[in-house]
């Protein structure tokens, strides 16, 4: 079986992440007809060398239309914005924006994740999980607001019983 009818047949729909919104990757997705993930980081641009704010988050790329005809899925890049920024280079409305500028299959809320490298004990990863159902509500408002639509709700923990704490505070319905 090929690899996108095996992608497509099984009961959870698998998608390939991209590090990168165009080229040659993007290309053998299309031919391949791969449902694809694609973190936000990816469409962010910075400002060039030389400028006075060099190598800090200007824009996301408004021109993504490389991607019409492709089941995007858009993540957040929660754990790259905490690993590479220390925090989200982009406000929620830019990423709202993001959001906005295409169909996608589902895109992620911001989150702010708990892998032991961001956040290394329990009080670090409770004021993480606390901080990620914040920001669902920020974020859902202003996609709200901005006429985009719903934002997928992130679970966040590292020990099951913190990811049920996290469901528990979410307002999403059981």
């Amino acid at each position: 079986m090929a690899p996108s009818a095996l992608l497509r047949s099984s009961p959870i729909l698998v998608r390939a992440g991209l590090p990168l919104v165009g080229g040659q990757m993007v290309a053998h997705a299309r031919r391949r007809r791969l449902p694809l993930l694609l973190s936000a980081n990816a469409f962010a641009t910075r400002y060039h060398r030389g400028h006075t704010k060099s190598g800090a988050f200007k824009a996301f790329k408004k021109d993504i239309s490389n991607l019409d005809g492709l089941d995007c899925a858009l993540d957040s890049a929660g754990f790259v914005a905490m690993a590479r920024y220390r925090g989200f280079p982009w406000g929620v409305r830019d990423y709202c924006e993001l959001v906005g500028a295409r169909a996608w299959s589902w895109a992620a809320q911001p989150d702010l994740c708990c892998e032991p490298e961001i956040a290394s004990d329990a009080a670090a990863r409770l004021l993480r999980v606390a901080g990620t159902v914040k920001l669902y509500l920020r974020a859902q408002a202003a996609a709200t607001e901005m006429g985009v639509m719903p934002l997928m709700p992130v679970l966040q923990g590292f020990l099951p019983a913190e990811y049920r704490l996290c469901f528990d505070l979410m307002p999403i319905a059981e």
